[in-house]
């Protein structure tokens, strides 16, 4: 018995599913395949499926998906069911773009079901749902994909992940069946925030804990619609007598850009740095500035793994004076200008349990290649020169325990490859939050020096229900945790006073806190709350614990 069904392709939103990427980004895949209507009343023997231009790595999925309907008598409905469910197997093992086609046929008994697959192209990039400030480099991203039939997934989630990260940027793709048969379409849609940053307060500086410091930034993103990204920083440490301090004062300003050269994986940048010190009961004032330009290019960006390169020129100076009228001299004046070269990486599957977040630098004075030597005669430090080379490295590794424990430990180190000793901005500090905390007796530095840090802490969801909607993160979190570290510094030529080599170490107690939408008025709220004690490999010193407390406002 012949039955003659008339299988029409229908494009419309059916059926959507996430394509998840591990980093957070979502790829919503939507199929063009539609069940006619009437199917739940038209039923036949199912006798096979022939696919056309199937992919040889995906038959065996299409013959365990319809082996039990085999000679089975299935309605129209159930047919498409599986053959969508197919197709969206198709997507989630990289064949993103496979559009299936059931042409117009007569489907007899005992004869296989003819689907054509395409290995589809994208026929139109949609941007209208985009903000003005963020359509044009976010589809210069897109533009090279038109047409490109067969377009693997690393491609095009390389051209996504690229755009959120831009500056402010929260992108989601759908992906619709286009026009043309075998076609799709990308719709892009992404949340703009034209301006975010924070608001901080902290009294654990690295020269003194208990001294207190307040900090702005802000954020501009895509102000001028070319994907850049403009900041601007503040930061100011009032007086306060009652902490144990060395310095009565202290401001900075920060003010940088970075320009995306999009479509290329490019990106410029520049900053200007300033700080003024006033050294407690010195009657000195210090003056530091800080200039960078430079280039970056993303040697490989996917939802797992980073790595970027840079290579930048930095002008620094920085000099200390008094602040009676009548003398005119610089008590020291450093100035110094360096390449720095720079790997940065992040790889979310390091050793498939860990989390990794790395970067190396080698810094050289461009005296030592070929450029002008700075004639400073009188250094900040003893000794010291500005014709150097250093090699920096810091390596974040994070990963999850039994019992929901979380371990996080960070190396960082500064080795000299030169002789002598390096001026104090180009020095290593080893205290400070997140490193060796604790000190009140104050900063820690040298010309080379490491610290070595272990957080062991977990985290708790004390407001948080199985049954809430609302999403685990969006609720108020505590994360207690213990932590420990150990550090040294060393100077190459000690001044009066100073010691060659010393040690440290410390241990204590803290709990992160952190509360969403706080007041209305902000993404979260986070506060740190640190106990430490602290030791050096001194005689004389003595164990000393500090509370610390960070608070940051972001919005």
């Amino acid at each position: 018995m012949k039955r003659f069904v008339a299988i029409l392709l229908f494009i419309i939103n059916i059926s959507p599913f996430s394509v998840y990427s591990e980093s957070g980004q979502y790829i919503v895949y939507e199929t063009g395949l539609v069940v006619p209507s009437g199917a739940d009343e038209i039923s036949f023997i199912f006798s096979g499926i022939h696919l056309e231009n199937e992919i040889a790595a995906m038959e065996k999925m299409r013959q365990n998906m319809f082996l039990s309907k085999l000679n089975q008598k299935i309605t129209l409905t159930e047919f498409y069911n599986l053959l969508i469910a197919l197709e969206q197997l198709y997507v989630l093992n990289g064949y993103f773009l496979t559009r299936f086609i059931v042409p117009p046929q007569t489907i007899e008994e005992g004869a296989s079901i003819h689907v054509i697959v395409y290995p589809g192209k994208i026929e139109s990039i949609d941007t209208t749902q985009l903000s003005k400030r963020i359509a044009k480099p976010i589809s210069s991203y897109f533009t090279d994909l038109l047409e490109r039939e067969g377009l693997e997934y690393p491609i095009i989630e390389n051209a996504i992940i690229k755009s959120r990260d831009l500056p402010g940027v929260d992108l989601e793709t759908t992906i619709k069946a286009g026009e043309k048969p075998g076609t799709s379409s990308l719709q892009l849609n992404a949340d703009h925030d034209l301006i975010n940053g924070y608001f901080g307060y902290s009294n654990g500086l690295s020269e003194a804990a208990g001294k207190d410091q307040f900090t702005t930034y802000y954020s501009f993103n895509s102000l001028l619609g070319y994907g850049e990204n403009f900041y601007v920083g503040y930061t100011v440490d009032p007086e306060n007598n009652n902490a144990p301090e060395i310095t009565d004062y202290r401001e900075a300003s920060l003010v940088g850009v970075s320009i995306p050269l999009t479509p290329s994986n490019f990106f410029l940048f520049g900053s200007y740095n300033n700080s003024i010190t006033q050294p407690k009961g010195l009657n000195k004032k210090g003056d530091f500035t800080q200039t960078d330009i430079g280039i970056d290019y993303q040697l490989k960006n996917t939802r797992l793994e980073k790595y970027t390169v840079s290579a930048g020129l930095q002008w620094l100076t920085e000099k200390e004076r008094s602040t009676f009228s009548y003398i005119t001299e610089d008590t020291f004046y450093d100035e110094s200008e360096s390449v720095e070269l720079k790997l940065k990486a992040m790889d979310l599957s390091f050793f498939n349990n860990w989390t990794m977040r790395a970067e190396s630098s080698l810094k050289i004075a461009t005296s030592r290649l070929g450029g002008t030597k700075k004639n400073n005669s009188n250094l900040s430090r003893v000794g010291a020169t500005t014709d150097f080379i250093k090699w920096n490295n810091s390596i974040k590794l994070n990963r999850g325990l039994p019992l929901q424990l979380q371990l996080r430990t960070h190396l960082n180190f500064q080795k000299l490859i030169s002789d002598h000793g390096v001026i104090n901005a180009e020095q290593i500090g080893i205290t400070g939050p997140g490193q060796l905390s604790g000190f009140v007796s104050g900063h820690m530095a040298g010309d080379e020096g490491y610290f070595f840090r272990t957080d062991l802490g977990r985290l708790f969801y004390p407001f948080y229900k199985d049954d809430a909607e609302i999403e685990k993160k969006k609720t108020l979190s505590l994360e207690p945790y213990f932590h420990a570290a150990v550090g040294a510094t060393y100077l190459k030529q000690p001044a009066s006073g100073e010691y060659k080599h010393l040690e440290a170490g410390n241990a204590g107690l803290g709990v992160k806190i952190r509360i969403p939408n706080f007041l209305l008025l902000s993404d979260y709220l986070d506060i740190n709350l640190e106990m430490a004690t602290a030791d050096k490999n001194l005689a004389d010193s003595k164990s000393s614990t500090s509370y610390l407390i960070n608070a940051t406002f972001s919005f």
